[in-house]
């Protein structure tokens, strides 16, 4: 088995081991050895990566526009330097989850604002572990559109990834089956609307089916928040909350829609990531920091409820 720890510099490790001794709560973020891998395979991906792509002025398809041509040669490595890296990445944010729930942080000492930066912290992981994907789309994708279209996978996969970031307050309150069954009992139940509302009542997929489950969403909210507020939760609550946690990224587009932020349902979903407004200002400040706001302050209200035995009646 390899020793990683031969390729630590030494002093990287000593940081490591103060951040350990006086800010447990920083060293649990896992921010400085996130930040060594990510950014040393960023920098391998990006100058090497095009050593091992087809290049797009090959001529595999002469009896085809010139440009075509080139636009089919350099989609042939969409799988293998876009969609498969992208994967390896999401498994790199999941193995980074198991390593938070293996270690338990005690976060109560942390007011608002403590709450809110290592979320910002866990967010610096989440990106920089999406680094080297994009570090080898920029490499080895010679034609824009075809980069544009990596990229929004990757702005895609980063927005409604952000449950990541908060996760770690409250991970160890499940099992790992627990955390499987709720997304899939979500998915299961999301579904068994849209069909029942499509089938039985009429109501358009794009808004009407969009807008019950945005309203149903937001039940569910009032009732958790209730239930952890009085003290009576259970641990259905808290599988509740989780499922909430987990696709609030999905129902907040809708939320702009309403705030007329933008003019109808589906520009407010396909702006989550559009191949022509990759990573904008707008996207920034409403799909990721107000996001992040709002889920610091449910996670640390749901945290803080915690701490408490509850009551039993």
């Amino acid at each position: 088995m390899m020793n990683f720890d031969l390729i630590k510099p030494e002093f990287l490790k000593r940081a490591d081991q103060y951040l350990l001794t006086h800010y447990p709560m920083i060293w649990q973020t896992r921010i400085i050895w996130v930040a060594f891998y990510s950014l040393s395979l960023f920098t391998l991906a990006y100058l090497f990566g095009d050593y091992f792509d087809h290049e797009p002025g090959e001529i595999l398809y002469p009896d085809l526009d010139v440009g075509y041509n080139h636009y089919l040669v350099d989609r042939q490595d969409r799988l293998a330097f876009g969609q498969i890296p992208l994967f390896l990445s999401a498994l790199a944010v999941f193995y980074w989850l198991y390593i938070q729930y293996q270690h338990k942080i005690d976060y109560s000492k942390l007011n608002v604002a403590g709450f809110l930066g290592v979320i910002a912290l866990n967010f610096a992981c989440i990106v920089l572990i999406l680094l080297p994907a994009v570090g080898l789309a920029f490499s080895a994708f010679d034609i824009t559109r075809l980069l544009n279209e990596v990229l929004r996978d990757v702005q895609i996969t980063l927005t409604l990834g952000l449950s990541a970031a908060v996760l770690p307050f409250i991970i160890r309150e499940f099992s790992l089956i627990e955390i499987v069954l709720v997304v899939f009992a979500g998915f299961v139940y999301c579904f068994l609307i849209a069909i029942g509302l499509r089938l039985l009542l009429g109501i358009n997929f794009n808004s009407g089916v969009t807008g019950a489950l945005f309203l149903n969403f937001w039940v569910f909210v009032a009732i958790i928040s209730v239930r952890f507020y009085q003290k009576t939760y259970t641990q259905q609550t808290k599988r509740l909350a989780l499922l909430c946690l987990l696709s609030f990224t999905l129902a907040f587009p809708y939320a702009l829609y309403l705030l007329d932020v933008y003019p109808n349902v589906n520009r407010a979903y396909r702006e989550i990531a559009h191949r022509h407004h990759i990573f904008t200002l707008k996207w920034l400040a409403a799909n990721i920091f107000v996001v992040l706001s709002m889920y610091g302050m449910f996670v640390y209200f749901m945290y803080r409820s915690l701490l408490f035995p509850i009551k039993r009646k």
